[in-house]
């Protein structure tokens, strides 16, 4: 969101870069430009599936929440 927000901006460049060279798998999320087009792709989070939702609280695009939940268990 930021990248269509402050497209000009060296810092988002920069960040952008960064995390597609820390995690290049996860480059459908670091080039993800909407809430539509984020999906629910799968990451590893402290070394378990888990899946990603891209939430806007207030309705404001400039303002998102990442939330990523653990597939649910049997009990």
């Amino acid at each position: 969101m930021a990248a269509d927000l402050h497209a000009g901006d060296p810092r988002i460049v920069e960040i952008g870069a960064l995390l597609r060279a820390d995690h290049p798998a996860l480059g459908p999320v670091w080039n993800c430009r909407g809430v539509g087009a984020f999906g629910h792709p799968t990451i590893d989070l402290a070394g378990e599936p888990a899946t990603a939702h891209l939430l806007h609280p207030t309705g404001q695009t400039e303002i998102a929440v990442l939330v990523a939940t653990f597939p649910r268990r049997g009990t």
